[in-house]
């Protein structure tokens, strides 16, 4: 039984594995892509030729395209979203752009009737195809309603962060994790290597301890009445840093995220327990 009709703009490795996810979940989806598709299309996919045709499909829009000029085409462009003659009622925004752009994005759909839902996802092309993406969304309580059951279509968890951008927001701070934590696992990785230990058993050690210490986000959503009390905390912090610098320094190997992290690493303590009273009372 159809659950609806939804369209798809942009067939790349996210917005295919949204339109195969949702082709599972019973949705009628259409979709297109300026370029031929990589991979074959979802069973069940209807192919047009222009984001005006999605439009005209479908009242719930997915985005899923490279970049801002892209997604400002996709609405604005000719043949675009917003041109067609029936514009949809509502635009999911997949693509990681910039707040300002889903901000002017939301005033050029508004004349049209269309809202503005931003949905930052994370979980990569597997996840996307499975229906395991994890979708950061941010718009209006009645927008984010109306694109709910899509969304739950393609995402094994739904954060609604807020009003419009808010997703984006939580998207790309997520991000901001992600690639500062390649950096220091770089780093990391070049010290294991100098010292003649194989990388995998730094990914071993690491995978086995950070469900215990809560990894990365311990600092800002673990149980503050369990760490160390600020002053031993960052003590500590400096004693490992700086017994990994020397390290560091005796293999030949440069380690500027540590330098930066003994650096910072007391504002960092400092913020964190000023923060503490607040994350109790959210909890």
């Amino acid at each position: 039984m159809s659950r609806g009709a939804v369209g798809v703009v942009g067939l790349g490795q996210i917005g295919g594995g949204v339109a195969a996810a949702l082709c599972r979940a019973g949705w009628e989806v259409a979709g297109c892509d300026v370029r031929a598709p990589a991979a074959p299309l979802p069973v069940g996919l209807r192919l047009v030729a222009t984001p005006a045709d999605v439009a005209m499909w479908a009242p719930t829009v997915l985005v899923a395209v490279l970049d801002d000029a892209q997604v400002r085409d996709v609405l604005e462009g000719d043949g675009g979203l917003l041109g067609a003659a029936r514009a949809p009622a509502t635009i999911i925004v997949l693509s990681t752009v910039a707040v300002r752009t889903l901000e002017s994005a939301a005033n050029a759909a508004a004349p049209a009737g269309a809202a503005i839902v931003d949905c930052g996802v994370s979980g990569g092309a597997a996840a996307a195809a499975e229906g395991r993406l994890v979708a950061m969304v941010g718009g209006s309580a009645d927008a984010v309603r109306a694109a709910r059951p899509v969304i739950e279509s393609f995402a094994q968890r739904v954060i609604h962060a807020g009003a419009l951008g808010a997703g984006m927001r939580l998207k790309l701070a997520r991000n901001l994790v992600t690639y500062g934590s390649w950096l220091v696992v770089d780093e990391a990785s070049r010290l294991v290597a100098a010292s003649g230990i194989a990388t995998d058993a730094l990914v071993e050690a690491i995978r086995a301890s950070d469900p215990m210490t809560g990894g990365a986000t311990a600092l800002v959503s673990g149980d503050p009445a369990r760490r160390p009390a600020p002053p031993a905390l960052a003590a500590i912090a400096h004693k490992d840093l700086r017994a990994a610098l020397e390290l560091g320094a005796e293999s030949g190997v440069p380690m500027p995220a540590g330098e930066l992290a003994d650096r910072f690493i007391d504002d960092v303590v400092r913020r964190t327990a000023a923060d503490a009273p607040t994350m109790r009372e959210e909890r």
